[in-house]
Order: structure tokens, then sequence, then C-alpha cells
């Protein structure tokens, strides 16, 4: 997954509202029509599931670590337990 191409992600997000409710509300390939994304970009990106722009940059963020440094994110859940989840939708009702 390239840095580059998140971040252009989340910046065209935070421009372009068209965007940003296209990316929350499911309709990603209309989204995605804006720019060039590989297969595992489209798949990755197409998995997350937010209910606000911070939650979908907060996955994105944990996606990056789990990438750069292996370690599986950490998602709390009811009762104060935890799970393992590299691409758990954070927030996501």
């Amino acid at each position: 997954m390239c840095k580059l191409t998140l971040n252009a992600v989340v910046t065209l997000a935070l421009a372009d509202e068209r965007f940003r409710q296209e990316l929350l509300n499911g309709e990603h390939e209309r989204a995605f029509q804006a720019l060039s994304l590989d297969d595992e970009e489209r798949a990755l990106l197409q998995n997350i599931r937010a209910n606000s722009l911070e939650t979908f940059v907060a996955q994105i963020h944990g996606i990056l670590q789990h990438e750069e440094t292996g370690a599986m994110p950490v998602v709390a859940l009811a009762g104060g337990q935890q799970q393992y989840a590299p691409y758990v939708a954070v927030g996501a009702d």
C-alpha cells in the first residue's frame, strides 16, 4: 500500500465534500473514479467502514502501522475487552 496514494485519498476527502460523502456512504466506485488505484489499494479502501472522516483516517493509520511494524491494531470492545484486527471497522455503525 502506497502512503502517497492514501495521503491523496485523505487530502481529496478533506477538500471535496462530494468525494468524502461517497467514500463514507459506500459509493466507493464512484469515489475512486478520480484516482488511479491498483487492485490492492482499491480492495483495502473498499473494506474500510467509517461514519466519519476521522474514523476513516484512523483506520488508514492502523493499516499503515500494521504494514510498517507487523503489529495488529487493538480495538476496544464493549465490556473492556480488546480485539486484534488489522482492518476492523472502527466506529462504524
